[in-house]
């Protein structure tokens, strides 16, 4: 089949070499289309924990509303306006939550 050991070689060497350019064109298109798979898993996850960073930092009513100075005075005499304010918030996201669920039972 081949006439001296130097062919021989170079075949055995541009097989290895074919097989190492297909596996690796292999491996980096199966890492394209995982990357691909994992995007919706990514951006819901970067959501919810964006949402849960800024819902968790405690702001001062003046950087929430642009009120007057009266108006804002009668939510200060509520107790525990803050705490409420925060369980509103986290009812929302829950009902939100399982109006999107219910929709995408539907689909």
């Amino acid at each position: 089949m081949f006439e001296t050991a130097i062919e021989a070689l170079n075949y055995i060497g541009h097989l290895f070499s074919d097989i190492g350019l297909f596996l690796g064109f292999a491996g980096q298109m199966l890492g394209q289309i995982l990357t691909k798979l994992g995007l919706p898993f990514k951006y819901v996850w970067d959501f919810i924990s964006g949402f849960w960073t800024s819902a968790s930092v405690s702001k001062t009513p003046s950087d929430l509303y642009l009120f007057n100075p009266e108006i804002l005075e009668i939510f200060d005499k509520i107790p525990l306006w803050e705490t409420l304010t925060l369980v509103l918030g986290f009812g929302l996201l829950i009902i939100t939550g399982f109006a999107v669920f219910k929709v995408f039972q539907k689909i």
